[in-house]
């Protein structure tokens, strides 16, 4: 039994040493390969038409994907785009471009996961009240089906973003060279077994830095704390007959 217990927490152990490495850098490798393709396809599907231009000037599907209600009501003419919608229609256009790119390439990945968690909250809001989708599609948590494209589909997404927000990009990512490069000392990896600085204690003894307390000689002590000595060993104080 004892053997077995060694077994599980030496395989374990290591595990737990592999994490660190391993999961922020899966985690990312899991976003390209499931949302890469789909939001930046998505994103092409929003920009108007002129080249490089059309990221300033996004096309009526985007119009009709953001405010699909508001679209409807002007006939899709994206020229009739309030200023306020045109704005949003822009940041979501680019944010469907930068924030992937930035996970993927473990570029400022935390504020990127939580940027992509609030695009995941409003397509999903977008979807419900803007595109009138139905119960089948939204679905439902603790029932017998497991692939309604909302609730149990985005519940994953959103996790796997919550994780990158949490745990940050992993050593294989530009934030861990410029954490490098900016912290010569830094290993881009946390330590779990290190103490934190000012904490480290000797085997042997007290902690480092704190200077040994000496204690002074008794008989040098004065005040009402001072031992009383035996009257042997007292000085006697004489009067100088001469003074």
């Amino acid at each position: 039994m004892n053997g077995l217990i060694s077994l599980h927490n030496a395989v374990f152990g290591w595990a737990e040493r592999l994490a660190p490495v391993l999961l922020p850098t899966l985690a990312r490798f899991v976003f390209a390969a499931v949302l890469l393709v789909y939001y930046w396809n998505s994103g092409l599907t929003k920009l108007g038409s002129g080249g490089i231009d059309g990221l300033f000037s996004p096309s009526f599907n985007a119009f009709a994907q953001i405010f699909p209600k508001g679209a409807e009501a002007v006939g899709y003419d994206i020229t009739q785009a309030s200023l306020f919608q045109k704005l949003v229609i822009l940041a979501g256009t680019w944010a469907e471009f930068v924030l992937p790119a930035l996970i993927i390439a473990g570029l400022l990945t935390r504020l990127a996961a939580i940027g992509m968690i609030g695009f995941v909250i409003v397509q999903s809001l977008t979807d419900i009240w803007g595109h009138s989708a139905d119960a089948g599609t939204i679905g439902a948590w603790f029932d017998v089906n497991s692939d309604a494209l909302i609730l149990d589909q985005r519940a994953f997404w959103v996790f796997l973003l919550l994780y990158l927000a949490l745990r940050g990009a992993g050593p294989v990512s530009l934030d861990s060279a410029m954490s490098r490069f900016l912290d010569p000392g830094s290993s881009g990896v946390a330590d779990a077994g290190k103490t934190p600085a000012g904490s480290y204690r000797s085997s042997a003894g007290p902690e480092l830095g704190t200077a040994p307390t000496i204690e002074a000689d008794p008989s040098q002590r004065t005040g009402a704390g001072a031992p009383r000595l035996p009257p042997a060993k007292r000085k006697m104080a004489i009067a100088d007959p001469y003074g």
